[in-house]
């Protein structure tokens, strides 16, 4: 099965619209489960949730192997900087994936030491930061 033509659900491949029925039938589309929360460099709790996992692994299939980056992104990055999107942020990794950098987009309800963020998505990004501004 070509990973593209697939959606990741957990460690196996499900055919497209298979696993939005499996979710339906489980009841995963109003509670959405977490798989991951780690804290970011100012304390804020960010979390992955199944929802936007298999999102990027069905968007961005390079990055199945890379959870852990990803989270060690969240936790360490090189640089935070504002996203376009009012309320997220963007963190950057140099080095790690399969490209110059990984990028890591979060969403925050709010802003302060207070403040959830959920992971958005993530991707391999050649360009890296440009010019946002860091936050």
């Amino acid at each position: 099965m070509n990973v593209r033509d697939a959606i990741v659900h957990g460690d196996a491949l499900e055919p497209r619209g298979a696993t939005s029925a499996l979710r339906r039938a489980s009841g995963l589309v109003d509670d959405e489960p977490v798989l991951d929360s780690v804290r970011d460099p100012l304390g804020r709790w960010v979390q992955l949730t199944v929802d936007r996992w298999l999102h990027i692994g069905f968007r961005h299939p390079e990055l199945l192997e890379m959870r852990g980056a990803i989270l060690a992104t969240l936790r360490h990055p090189d640089l935070i900087t504002s996203d376009v999107r009012p309320h997220r942020l963007r963190y950057f990794e140099r080095g790690v994936g399969p490209s110059d950098w990984l990028r890591v987009v979060v969403a925050f309800s709010e802003f302060g030491p207070s403040a959830e963020g959920t992971v958005v998505t993530a991707f391999a990004d050649r360009k890296g930061p440009g010019r946002e501004v860091q936050t």
